[in-house]
């Protein structure tokens, strides 16, 4: 005799896949992991982000969030709650992905040699330091993609001290100096 299933394995796969691609679009909204490609992976252990100065490789981490679904959601057709639900589940699991993005990042800096040390620095300088030290990209109209993330506390510091005129000069330096070799990179690479 056969045993009766009441499960729905279709549709359980199909909510998983909504949830999946609702979330794919929330974290395109977010101002870090909008600006981040991400690739669905099939593997399990170790990924190598640096190979020199230094080799770093980081463990694939997995992401746990606690949050309630009820069934009654489900049987009553109740989509606010169910909204509600994946709002809640994309924040909860952004926010973790976002400490695993920063810790990694950490990691990354540190193995190249480009974690800067600010205590007891002025911060312009530091940034000086960080422009010259960092790899930059520019586009047609010369412009580069240069971003800086900083803890609020740091933002606070950066904000409440503006740059001084030398230092704004010493930032606009080195950042036409980093334009000149990417150009200068980029005609030697076409030529070759």
């Amino acid at each position: 005799m056969n045993k009766l299933s009441f499960t729905l394995p279709k549709y359980t796969h199909a909510t998983a896949r909504l949830i999946r691609e609702i979330h794919k679009g929330l974290n395109a909204t977010d101002e870090i992991l909008g600006q981040i490609r991400t690739v669905q992976v099939a593997h399990g252990g170790t990924t190598r982000q640096v190979s020199v100065p230094q080799v770093l490789e980081t463990e694939m981490k997995r992401y746990n969030v606690n949050i309630l679904l009820s069934l009654e959601w489900f049987h009553q057709t109740n989509s606010e709650e169910f909204a509600y639900f994946i709002w809640n589940l994309h924040e909860l699991s952004s926010d973790e992905v976002k400490k695993g993005l920063f810790e990694t990042i950490s990691k990354v800096t540190d193995a190249t040699g480009n974690q800067f040390d600010a205590q007891g620095r002025n911060l312009w300088d530091v940034y000086v330091d960080m422009i010259q030290g960092s790899a930059m990209t520019f586009d047609e109209a010369g412009n580069h993609n240069y971003q800086c993330f900083v803890h609020p506390d740091t933002y606070k510091k950066i904000m409440a001290t503006p740059p001084s005129p030398e230092q704004n000069q010493k930032i606009e330096n080195a950042i036409k100096a980093k334009r000149e070799a990417y150009y200068a990179q980029k005609r030697t690479r076409r030529l070759s």
